[in-house]
Formats: structure tokens, sequence, C-alpha cells
């Protein structure tokens, strides 16, 4: 049988319908742009016939897609990894004295405009309920900048060269511009350079909800071994400004990781000539020599088989054990 061909030429062809009043096009032929197109304004919910090789790469974004529609039942076993995964790494917090502990300044130095005044323990309301904060300021209207650094008690802190990591800090900021840093050294302790992160003038109080967090995600230099941590302020638009901070969070970060870890504590156990800082201290057994809680004056003394408790005066009260 010979072939037939039905054709219709036409600028448009439409197939048209009625409804409440209204006339729709479901169906449309017609130039686009120049380019012959065809258009299907309609629910159409036919098994099989969208596959998905007639989808272009991107063609569909998450605005596409309905809220809870896409189930784990749907999902292949170890389709997604953790390096295709943008929220908190969750590692460990590497910051000395982070909270801080409270009515501490241990671990943080100042640096930047002069006249330095020292870094202080914060007060309320710049600091958050049940935790603490430290602070600067300036008389006057300071030039340049005005730097917290947190430098890990002097020793800075490990890093491995093209590592990648998170540093976050919050802050409250009173006449200032406010942003964390993290400044890289090498082997030899030379300065290589910084990586500066999201900049704020909010003036938040109480809950670290109210405060701003600087966030910065900085890949290590290929040669960088330690890193020193750095709040920083500068450009000030009054006389007399303050930087209060609280929570400060330093640690390895996911390869695509865009989304701060959630803040906590870090369980750094710092060893040096002045003794051991830990925030605990659990063992089954130890063997300990002399131990005693204060070198003169007041304190309590365990050595061997005695205990021994002196007052103020130095003068032992209380004796306990063999001797």
């Amino acid at each position: 049988m010979a072939g037939s061909d039905f054709v219709i030429l036409t600028d448009k062809f439409a197939v048209a319908q009625e409804s409440e009043g209204t006339t729709k096009y479901p169906f449309t032929i017609g130039m686009i742009d120049g380019v012959s197109s065809i258009g299907i304004n309609a629910n159409m919910y036919v098994d099989g016939t969208i596959k998905t090789r007639m989808l272009d790469a991107e063609a569909v974004t998450a605005d596409k897609i309905k809220a809870l529609t896409i189930t784990t039942d749907k999902l292949a076993a170890g389709a997604i990894t953790a390096d295709k995964i943008s929220v908190g790494f969750g590692g460990r917090n590497m910051v000395a004295n982070c909270g801080p502990t409270p009515g501490s300044t241990a671990s943080f130095v100042e640096s930047g405009a002069d006249p330095l005044s020292g870094v202080k323990v914060g007060y309320a309301p710049w600091l958050p309920p049940g935790g603490a904060s430290v602070y600067l300021n300036r008389t006057g209207i300071p030039t340049g900048y005005s730097d917290i650094w947190n430098d890990n008690y002097g020793a800075r802190y490990p890093v491995i060269g093209g590592a990648r990591y998170e540093f976050s800090v919050y802050l409250s900021m009173h006449r200032w511009r406010g942003y964390g840093v993290v400044a890289w050294y090498d082997g030899s302790g030379a300065y290589i350079g910084e990586t500066g992160g999201s900049t704020t003038t909010y003036s938040g109080s109480g809950a670290l909800v109210n405060w701003a967090r600087s966030v910065t995600f900085a890949t290590a230099p290929a040669n960088a071994a330690t890193a020193m941590l750095i709040a920083r302020a500068d450009t000030c638009t009054a006389a007399d400004p303050y930087m209060f901070t609280s929570s400060w969070y330093f640690g390895e970060a996911g390869v695509n990781q865009t989304v701060p870890s959630p803040y906590s504590p870090a369980g750094q156990t710092i060893i040096d000539a002045s003794g051991i800082r830990t925030p605990s201290l659990s063992a089954i057994s130890a063997n300990i020599g002399l131990l005693r809680t204060a070198a003169s004056g007041a304190r309590t003394e365990i050595e061997s088989n005695q205990i021994r408790v002196y007052d103020s005066n130095g003068a032992m009260r209380v004796r306990l054990g063999i001797w």
C-alpha cells in the first residue's frame, strides 16, 4: 500500500478547551524564538511516556521537587556519599578555651591598633546564658584593625597542608565590623597568609542564636604546618567600639561542606611546662608520687599511704594513713 501524508501548513496549530468562560490551550504547535516548538499545558500522568533519557542534565532542580516527595526507599544503597553532602562535618573542635571558660581569658591575646587595652572577660548581657565571652575595646576612633588571637597557649594549631578546615566564632559588634580569620604558618613558624570569613556589624546579646556567626572555610596552603585563629574588628563607625566573642570552633571540614558544624566544646588536653589543662581527667589507675592541690599555703596532699591537709599558713591540720 502506498504511503500517505496529512500535512497542515499554518503558523500556529492548537487544541482549545472552554472552561468556566475561559479558553485554555492544552496543546499548541508554533514558533518560539524562531524554533518550531510543541507546548503542552496540562497534567500528564501516562505511565512510561517520560523516560530519563528525555531529560537534559540539570533540567530538574530542587525548586521543582515537592517537599517530602523523595523518600529513602527511592534511593539506591550507597547512592549518596558524605562528600556529596554540604551539611556540617561535625569533626572535633580543636580550639583551646573555646567557650571560653567563665572568668578566663587564657589562650587569648590582642593585637592591632593602639592603644592596646588587653583582652577582658565579657559581661552580661553580652555573653550566652550559662556560657562566657571575651572582648576588647578601644577609646576614640581607632584606625586599622584590632584582633583577638586564640593562639593555643602560644603553640598555634597543627594543620595538614592541602586539608580543608572550618573556623567560626560568634560575634557581637558595637560600632565596628567583625569577622573571623585563619592565619597560616609554615614549619619554621613563618607567616604564609590568611583567609577571612563572613563579616558582620550586628550587636546581638544573650543566647547564641541572637549573635552573628562569622564562618570561614579554607584549604590550608600546601606548606602550612600550623594555624592561628583571629577575631578581627575594623572599619570603626563611631567612638569607643567594642567586640565581644564567644564559642570559637576550628576543625576539619568536608570536601563539599558549605554549612558550619554545630558548635560543641573542645575536648583538648594541653600538657606543657605549666602543667596539664583539660576539661576532665579519667583513669582506672595511676602511679602518682606526690599529688598536691597547691604548691604552698592551704592545700591537700596525697602521697603514698598518707593524706595531709594544710591551712592557709602552711601548718598541717589533718593527717590520715600510715606514717
